[in-house]
């Protein structure tokens, strides 16, 4: 199109109106490409913006990527390198996107939406004005002479519309030349910049990745190399492990294990296996460098005690094992599902094959698990023969006994020895004493923590002790005071045994606890065990006693005598023993006590071969030969065990021997007559395994005759010759009743303590199998673990020992009265 001449528009001439129509068709191209133009435009910054936002999520699935390799340095810190060299460049591209939608769209917009359509809107009235021209010439024309005034109306219109459609046709013909010579300066100026954008985009891409990243790239380079090289040398053990297993698995009945691929791949096994390369001519099976004979397994005993077995980790580091075992289940068909189990921190846990997650999702994998064993500290392992099915063993927990069946013999052996050196590492970890003392508890202690739990068992226990008071009360006798004889006592000596009145109480806190431990009924906490002693002596009794050879001419007080006076006499009563009966002959006391059916105890030491396996000369473990549980004889004795004659007995006879016959016979009123005498508490019958008289009231299981001696500081831990303590006996006696052995916990026994043949009461309790007392047993030795770190930690297992099924326990025991 070219410029149209104002000559020809000024005249509206023909060639005028030729080129006028040229140049709106140009127009209308013009427009038509302008706006092909703005589409594509827009397409392209469209579907950039779908690129840029697909291109984040590439960026955030790399560097999700990455998270995989965190293990690996090179790996990780090189894909972060690419994602952020990339990121950078998506920030160009989204630069040059922004830059085209400001300066191309806005541009391409105002050409059309100004530019162009003023023109046109200009076109519009040019064409109106035009036919309106038209029709005033063909008026003017038609005007007759006769009407003069039609004619001069003709003429007026014809002048204005002339002078109208004259200034149109210039503004319109102007507009025209502007607009064809300015959009091609537009358009040039446009697309320069245009390019211009791409330039500094592409120059900025090039200094990122050619100048800021050269030393890093050939960092990456260099150890791309190296991993190269490594990668390859791992293929080859690969493929080496690959081919061994491969022939392993098609020869029957070998049972060797391989070598975890993990330690294979292990910078110090290279070594071992470059140099299995360069030796392989020389005859080295490959079997042998990858395998563990069968025979080099370890088999520890299955009822190994827990201070006995041999800890082959290193010290604080948990035993860990997982794999398939079939577990029975606790319903009443007692079926049995295949599960796979851990041992994690502490605890046994088990899930369905099919709910594991990832192995790099720590965190949803450990919520896929059941716990089995919250704490394995309070468990036993052990074997079990009792059933049909074979590889079967047991876990014994406080709350119940669980079941699980390995595929073979070995692998049976493996998880009881994994089960047990965890076990032991827990106990000797040094980070053992920092939990919190509830999570040393078993679910259902913690469960009972609740404060409804807690107001019913202390209800049931107060009513238990309020329950004893008053059979206290009742004895008679207990009616008065012991001393003085006035109504109502509401005080008691708990050494020996009697209610007093306030001010007789008075006096006997002047004694000192040594002689008189003074206590009031109804403002101080009593223990059940102190009552039963209670119950068992009473003022009759112990005044039969201390009063028995009290003459006419000494006047017991009474209610209203005075202080000095009551003193004086409680002090001649009960210092200066000036009234006590005097030490009876051997044949009064075997008159007086009765014979008492009992379980006997096994004589001599209990043999280490009954803890542990014996071993045969190829190393395989056999079952035990004897029973755990015959450990203990069940024969009923019509006599004392090592009941001495009347002569042998009347040879040795004195105060001691008679308090050692009073706690043979259970009888507590002997035993305070014979400490009253001067008998040592401590005393050790060097004619019967030098054994005391506190061993005596354990061997009777007599808990009121226990815990009289220790009201009066007997030593709690005095052992025999063989080694053992009271609690050893209690322990070896805890099928018939464990209330001696809760008593002797309570009152601070260590089940720890060996004897001569190296067992203690925890190993025993291992062999008698009542979860109850190793838990007990546990605690305290979790306890010893804590008092290392923090000598005032608490004594958790206290308030277990209190629990008023336990208290029920102490009171079924068998007493003398």
């Amino acid at each position: 199109m070219n410029t149209i001449d104002f000559e020809e528009c000024l005249k509206d001439s023909p060639a005028y109106r030729n080129q006028l129509r040229q140049a709106v068709n140009h127009i209308d191209m013009l427009e038509d490409r302008l706006e092909q133009m703005f589409k594509m435009c827009n397409s392209v910054i469209n579907n950039g913006k779908i690129f840029v936002q697909e291109f984040q999520k590439f960026l955030k699935s790399i560097f999700d990527a990455r998270e995989l390799f965190s293990t690996d340095e090179v790996a990780y810190k090189s894909l972060g390198k690419f994602g952020n060299y990339l990121r950078e460049i998506q920030t160009l591209f989204s630069n040059l996107l922004e830059q085209t939608s400001h300066s191309l769209l806005r541009t391409l917009t105002r050409m059309l939406k100004e530019d162009i359509k003023k023109v046109k809107d200009q076109g519009k009235l040019f064409d109106r004005l035009s036919s309106d021209y038209d029709i005033a010439l063909q008026k003017n024309a038609d005007a007759s002479k006769a009407k003069p005034h039609l004619c001069e109306d003709a003429s007026k219109i014809l002048t204005a519309t002339r002078s109208c459609f004259g200034h149109t046709s210039i503004d319109y013909t102007y507009q025209i030349n502007v607009l064809y010579n300015q959009h091609k300066v537009d358009l040039i100026e446009l697309f320069l910049s245009y390019i211009n954008f791409h330039k500094a985009f592409f120059h900025q891409g090039y200094e990122l990745l050619s100048i800021d990243t050269e030393q890093d790239f050939n960092s990456i380079t260099t150890e791309l190399t190296r991993m190269r090289q490594e990668n390859a040398q791992k293929q080859k053990i690969l493929e080496k492990v690959h081919d061994t297993n491969q022939r392993r698995s098609s020869t029957p009945g070998d049972t060797t294990t391989c070598f975890p691929i993990k330690s294979i791949l292990s910078s110090s096994h290279y070594a071992r296996q470059l140099k299995y390369d360069d030796n392989r001519n020389d005859g080295i099976s490959t079997d042998a460098s990858l395998s563990v004979a069968k025979e080099t397994l370890s088999r520890n005993p299955s009822q190994q005690s827990l201070s006995n077995i041999t800890n082959t980790l290193t010290n604080g580091i948990e035993a860990t094992k997982e794999g398939y075992l079939f577990k029975r289940s606790h319903n009443k068909f007692k079926t049995w599902n295949r599960r796979w189990f851990s041992i994690r921190n502490g605890q046994l846990l088990y899930m369905k094959r099919n709910s594991g997650n990832s192995i790099n999702d720590n965190s949803q994998q450990q919520s896929s698990y059941s716990v089995m064993i919250l704490d394995l500290r309070l468990c036993t392992i052990r074997a079990s023969n009792d059933h049909d099915r074979r590889f079967v063993f047991e876990i014994i927990s406080p709350n119940s006994t669980h079941l699980l069946q390995a595929d073979s013999q070995i692998e049976c052996d493996h998880w009881v020895n994994s089960l047990q050196l965890a076990i032991s590492n827990l106990f000797k970890s040094p980070n053992n004493g920092n939990l919190h003392s509830f999570t040393l508890l078993p679910k259902p202690y913690v469960d009972d923590r609740s404060n409804s739990v807690l107001t019913a068992k202390n209800e049931i226990k107060q009513e238990m002790i309020k329950d004893k008071i008053d059979f206290v009360r009742s004895i008679t006798g207990n009616d008065k005071c012991s001393d003085c004889d006035a109504d109502g006592p509401e005080w008691a000596s708990i050494n020996l045994g009697i209610l007093l009145c306030l001010n007789c109480c008075g006096a006997h806190r002047g004694l000192g606890v040594s002689l008189s431990k003074v206590r009031s009924l109804h403002m101080d906490t009593w223990d059940l065990e102190t009552l039963i002693v209670m119950g068992e002596l009473g003022n009759t009794v112990v005044n039969s006693i201390y009063e028995a050879n009290l003459s006419n001419n000494v006047k017991k007080p009474s209610a209203e005598t005075d202080a000095l006076t009551r003193r004086s006499y409680i002090e001649a009563k009960y210092v200066q023993k000036a009234f006590l009966r005097s030490l009876p002959a051997s044949n009064q006391i075997r008159s007086t006590t009765r014979t008492i059916k009992r379980w006997s105890v096994m004589k001599g030491p209990i043999s280490t071969a009954t803890l542990t396996n014996e071993h045969d000369d190829d190393g395989t473990s056999n079952s035990l030969k004897v029973n755990s549980r015959q450990l203990l004889t069940r024969r009923l004795t019509g006599v004392l065990e090592n009941e001495l004659t009347a002569d042998s007995l009347s040879s040795i006879w004195n105060a001691n021997i008679y308090l050692y016959e009073g706690a043979r016979h259970r009888s507590v009123p002997t035993m305070l007559h014979a400490l009253t005498l001067g008998a040592d508490k401590n005393f050790l019958n060097e004619h019967d395994h030098g054994r005391t008289p506190l061993i005596q009231t354990i061997l009777s299981r007599s808990v009121a005759a226990a815990e009289f001696l220790l009201i009066n500081n007997a030593k709690i831990n005095l052992a025999d010759e063989d080694g053992k303590t009271p609690l050893h006996y209690a322990t070896q006696l805890a099928n018939k009743g464990r209330g001696p052995i809760i008593l002797l916990l309570k009152r601070g026994a260590d089940p720890l303590v060996k004897d001569r043949t190296g067992i203690d009461a925890c190993s025993l309790s291992m062999v008698i199998g009542d979860p109850d007392v190793i838990t007990w047993y546990r605690l305290i030795a979790l306890h010893e673990q804590m008092k290392e770190e923090d000598a005032d930690a608490e004594k958790t297992y206290i308030s277990i020992l209190d629990d008023p099924v336990y208290m029920k326990e102490i009171a079924r025991t068998p007493s003398f009265s």
